[in-house]
């Protein structure tokens, strides 16, 4: 979404419609908690991961496919319910599948991850967006690179140990 308000304008969308959109994105943000605790406390494998980064993959690329406000207020809504809880969908498998004193060693792995991602992903789509296809390009490249994020969560499966983590 770093980029989201540029291709927003660029689509001729208004700044009404434009605060409109993070005003929704806020509101998915509020309700995220909600929506995937169960999710997250249910499955111990990948399968929250993955549908949570393939949910994403679907909010960014709905303003790349479409610069109507009903697809834009999709897109913040469902980004906005989805983008925190992949943090802790992470956070989750780690609890699930590693026993207590490994928790923090595993939740720096993912950290940094993360960190290298929101520094190489934003880096992509700029560079991208200088390119011929500009911006939506570089969206439509993001998504795919969360697309693929959700196919390696799903290979993904629960760790077996001998005592329950949860």
């Amino acid at each position: 979404m770093t980029f989201v308000v540029t291709l927003l304008r660029e689509q001729q969308l208004g700044s009404t419609l434009i605060t409109v959109f993070f005003g929704v994105l806020g509101v998915g943000v509020v309700a995220s908690s909600w929506l995937w605790a169960g999710l997250l406390q249910r499955f111990r494998g990948g399968q929250s991961l993955m549908l949570l980064n393939g949910l994403l993959a679907v909010a960014t690329v709905l303003p790349v496919l479409s610069a109507h406000p009903l697809a834009v207020f999709v897109s913040g809504a469902l980004f906005g319910s989805v983008f925190l809880s992949v943090v802790a969908s992470t956070t989750a498998l780690v609890r699930h599948n590693l026993p207590a004193a490994a928790w923090s060693s595993g939740i720096a792995a993912f950290t940094t991850v993360f960190a290298a991602g929101q520094i190489v992903g934003p880096s992509l789509v700029g560079w991208l967006a200088d390119g011929a296809g500009g911006l939506r390009n570089g969206l439509a490249v993001s998504a795919a690179v969360l697309a693929l994020g959700a196919l390696l969560a799903w290979g993904q499966k629960a760790l077996p140990h001998q005592e329950q983590v949860s």
